[in-house]
């Protein structure tokens, strides 16, 4: 059952973190619209690639850490200020959402997936932050060999999405700005869920 809820978890994670429109997916539209849909799924290997060694670390430290109940619940009350800053952070994007022009990237592009996806740091502390506080709420449990099935749920589901991204590149392409400022929204609002479900919890238990 464990195996089952922990990919399940972690997918869905992954999923809703790598769907933000950023220098990651929008290196995987890039890469397709320069060269081909191939090379972005290679290009989208070499990042999940790099995103597996970062939960490797993200949830090796919540493993670790939530044994520790007085740092599990300094998260649990650091995470609804993040979850509201977070909020307000994709918000403002979604008002003035802003894509930038990358420069061509030309070489292997699964080496250049490793690269971008390895540019991206913030993903160690949003993997230990969410996965911490699913165990803590008794969602997952990463003891032992269950954390590897939800690491390999957080690497399909990174991987699902930036293929989606490589696959309808050039949908994305010509409707960028719509496409950007929507996804923000949305995201605004699940962050804000997530702060009010949270502090609804520790208030009322």
């Amino acid at each position: 059952m464990y195996v089952f809820v922990n990919f399940l978890f972690g997918f869905a994670l992954a999923a809703i973190g790598v769907s933000i429109p950023g220098l990651i997916n929008m290196s995987a539209v890039q890469i397709t619209v320069r060269r081909t849909t191939r090379a972005g799924i290679i290009f989208s290997l070499g990042a999940v690639t790099v995103v597996f060694l970062q939960a490797l670390v993200g949830v090796g430290f919540a493993g670790y850490l939530a044994e520790n109940r007085y740092i599990l619940s300094l998260i649990k009350k650091l995470a609804i200020i993040i979850f509201f800053i977070l909020s307000g952070v994709f918000f403002y994007k979604g008002l003035r959402p802003r894509l930038k022009e990358e420069t061509r990237r030309q070489g292997n592009a699964f080496i250049i997936g490793m690269a971008v996806a390895g540019m991206n740091v913030l993903n160690v502390p949003f993997f230990f932050t969410m996965s911490t506080l699913l165990q803590a709420q008794g969602y997952i449990d990463l003891q032992q060999t269950w954390g590897l099935f939800f690491m390999l749920g957080l690497s399909a589901g990174s991987f699902l999405i930036l293929a989606l991204y490589a696959y309808f590149a050039r949908y994305i392409t010509t409707h960028a700005r719509f496409f950007a400022q929507n996804m923000n929204y949305f995201l605004s609002g699940l962050f804000l869920f997530l702060a009010v479900m949270q502090w609804m919890q520790l208030s009322f238990t």
